[in-house]
């Protein structure tokens, strides 16, 4: 999602933002996940949050639901960060913070702003169309695989997404058109200057 683009790279809540929208999008497989944690309590495994991390990447099968429910979780993590932006500027209010004319560094300086309101929302309609979905099988069996020396094999998988023709048209306009971003504004003082 492009909304990260937009949120305040210093503000406190962004990463948990950003994890319960992908959560949003993205439904792990409960079957791969309930036998991972099987034999994890079967070896008596204690892992680090990096190293479930990286399993979940390797063994999890994940999918996306239908546009109108990842639609609905989307706004429904939104609204929820705007509910918590107007506590912490209610908060702000009551201990006389300056709630006005406030800086990113503020307690009342918000999560969910006016840019990120308007990135979710393109994001929605971007899902509504049907841009954001799982028509198909987007894994590939690679193999089953010896889990960390414990004896029991699991199913590793290789996502397909982004591999597609469209996202490869994608990167390559994103590139050229890159360069064009103020390209008419150049032209506007060309045209001032000359005249």
């Amino acid at each position: 999602l492009r909304v990260g683009r937009e949120i305040n790279g210093e503000h406190v809540r962004r990463a948990r933002f950003l994890k319960q929208l992908s959560q949003a999008v993205f439904t792990d497989s409960s079957e791969d996940t309930q036998r991972l944690e099987e034999i994890r309590a079967k070896a008596g495994l204690n892992l680090t949050t990096e190293q479930k991390r990286i399993d979940r990447y390797r063994y999890v099968r994940r999918v996306i639901g239908t546009p109108e429910a990842v639609c609905a979780k989307l706004l429904l993590v939104t609204k929820a960060h705007i509910a918590l932006d107007e506590e912490a500027r209610r908060q702000c209010l009551s201990s006389g913070m300056p709630v006005q004319n406030i800086t990113p560094a503020s307690p009342a300086y918000p999560l969910v702003t006016a840019k990120v309101k308007k990135a979710i929302f393109n994001q929605c309609i971007h899902v509504l169309n049907g841009c954001v979905s799982d028509n198909s099988t987007m894994y590939v069996c690679i193999g089953e695989r010896d889990y960390r020396s414990t004896g029991e094999a699991v199913v590793e998988y290789k996502s397909l997404r982004g591999t597609s023709k469209v996202e490869a048209v994608h990167s390559v306009l994103s590139r050229s058109f890159n360069s064009f971003r103020n390209f008419r504004t150049e032209i506007l003082d060309a045209r001032a200057t000359w005249a």
